[in-house]
């Protein structure tokens, strides 16, 4: 019996002496005349028996035929979740027929658990007792939200003023009155609000689709007093072509 992995390229070999024509059959409507034909990309259709019959003038030889298995190897790759925020971790799953695992982080089983500092590709190759291999890619992306944010100032003793911040999208912008606060005071990009004295909100920027969040970063207004002013002329009396002092 002969065995070829799915995927690579079977080779026939006749050995025979003299001019002889050559006649090749076999599994899935194989057909040859060559004295060494080949057949690429070996699938689960062309395991079986080959016949080969060889003929010189009007003399035709003992069919002769030779066996063939094809070993083929199943790998899916699934990452529990494929998104983890900084500091998470993802479960890597290789299913496969296989029986020997190899992951580019050195691990040697078929489920390992990642934390990844930043997006990245993990890759898996899969040898079954055949010696044929299978390899796969996935996926892990790192969700690390970002949020900025510039204050207002006031002028005068109170007012009304609008904050808003710079977040990744998509993602949703809580805000806080304190950094340990669990009830947002308000939702949205922006926020308005009265004051009449210094007052700071803590905004927070959640990713909708995974769930992570990014720091909680302090947005303050700051009141800032009117300037006060006074104004004199001396002298208040001036006569033409005279200089006024202010």
């Amino acid at each position: 019996d002969n065995l070829v992995c799915e995927g690579q390229t079977l080779f026939f070999n006749a050995a025979t002496s003299g001019s002889v024509n050559y006649y090749w059959t076999g599994p899935d409507g194989f057909y040859s005349t060559l004295q060494n034909p080949t057949l690429l990309n070996a699938s689960m259709n062309v395991a079986g028996n080959y016949s080969l019959v060889a003929s010189s003038q009007e003399c035709e030889s003992v069919p002769s035929s030779v066996s063939v298995s094809v070993s083929a190897v199943n790998l899916s790759v699934t990452s529990i979740p494929n998104m983890v925020c900084l500091g998470n971790s993802a479960t890597l799953v290789a299913q496969s027929s296989a029986n020997s695992y190899t992951w580019n982080t050195g691990a040697n089983s078929s489920v390992i658990v990642v934390s990844p500092s930043i997006t990245t590709i993990y890759s898996v190759s899969v040898t079954n007792t055949a010696n044929c291999m299978a390899a796969k890619q996935i996926t892990v992306s790192l969700i690390s939200p970002s949020i900025s944010a510039t204050g207002a100032v006031i002028c005068g003793t109170s007012g009304t003023v609008s904050l808003s911040v710079q977040a990744f999208t998509p993602s949703l912008i809580s805000w806080y009155s304190s950094q340990s606060s669990s009830v947002s005071v308000s939702i949205g990009s922006s926020t308005s609000l009265n004051v009449s004295s210094d007052t700071t909100l803590y905004a927070e920027a959640t990713h909708t689709l995974s769930g992570c969040s990014s720091v909680r970063i302090p947005v303050s207004v700051t009141i800032s007093a009117l300037p006060v002013i006074s104004v004199s002329a001396n002298p208040t009396v001036v006569c033409p072509g005279k200089a006024l002092h202010l």
